[in-house]
């Protein structure tokens, strides 16, 4: 064991200011104790060692060759244990100013992500961790502290904060529209190059499921183009590929910037909606600020 090989650590400090002043005297004030007590851990260091670290005289104190070598070492042995817990206390406040998130990858990229600056502006003290997945909601609490997700379940679970219920529409670039022609009649969507997902997804709305919701006819389209992320299907439909089937909160700053457009407005809301949750193992302080400046976002 590394520890059995080691000596006392006040001794070690004490055996450096004595070392550093060549006094006992003046290494005792600057350590606020006596100079006797000094002169006895130097003495207990010594017998550990089995050497002499000074000579000692009747006007003077100098290292011996063994002494000044040692002295060197203990210096920066010192000043790396003196480093080191500095860097561990700022490691601790850091972990307590620090919030970790967990959301979506489209939660992410089309709403969460370009307001966090706005967050920073606000509250630089507090760092962030922002951690991508598609199951949020079956994060341990030990791994996060706030969580964006999306549920069909009902209100009521304890920590569970409502943002929105889902409104889903059918989006297109203004390019992609001087392309093609406007969509005079919803129904004439078939006959355009459609956007869709590869791989279907749980409690995913797909052009089928959408059509039947809104009562409309649905037909297969002319024409699709299969993208195996939803991230991707917005890119696309910003990219003039196509028409893409949008959640509000992916698209509604892009719709903003005229980015995209609406091509109809829905007539009803799925039963889903999306939560904010707070692990029961976070800083309840840091988590108040995030919510305030969430429903502070949502009010804009």
């Amino acid at each position: 064991m590394l520890s059995k090989k080691l000596p006392p650590l006040n001794s070690l400090v004490m055996f450096e200011a004595a070392a550093r002043f060549r006094s006992f005297t003046i290494a005792a004030e600057e350590l606020c104790v006596t100079q006797a007590a000094v002169s006895r851990q130097v003495r207990h260091l010594e017998d550990f060692l089995g050497n002499d670290l000074f000579v000692r005289t009747h006007r003077k104190l100098e290292l011996t060759a063994i002494g000044t070598d040692y002295a060197d070492r203990i210096r920066e042995a010192l000043i790396d244990i003196s480093l080191a817990t500095v860097d561990a206390g700022c490691t601790r406040q850091a972990s307590r100013n620090r919030l970790r998130i967990v959301a979506g990858p489209c939660f992410s990229t089309f709403w969460l992500m370009p307001r966090l600056n706005r967050f920073q502006q606000l509250h630089p003290e507090i760092a962030l961790s922002l951690t991508i997945d598609d199951h949020a909601e079956k994060c341990s609490a030990s791994d996060y502290d706030l969580a964006f997700f999306y549920s069909t379940e009902p209100e009521g679970h304890s920590g569970w904060h409502r943002l929105f219920k889902e409104r889903i529409f059918p989006v297109c670039s203004p390019g992609f529209l001087r392309r093609h022609g406007e969509i005079l009649e919803v129904e004439q969507i078939w006959d355009y190059p459609l956007l869709m997902m590869e791989n279907w997804v749980d409690n995913w709305e797909t052009w089928e499921t959408w059509a039947r919701r809104e009562g409309i006819e649905y037909r297969a389209p002319r024409s699709v183009l299969y993208l195996t992320e939803q991230t991707l299907i917005i890119e696309a439909a910003v990219r003039d590929c196509g028409i893409a089937l949008a959640w509000d909160w992916h698209v509604q700053d892009l719709i903003r910037e005229k980015k995209l457009v609406a091509l109809y407005q829905p007539k009803s809301r799925r039963f889903g909606s999306f939560y904010l949750s707070e692990s029961k193992m976070a800083d309840s302080g840091l988590t108040r600020i995030f919510f305030s400046w969430v429903n502070d976002e949502l009010a804009a």
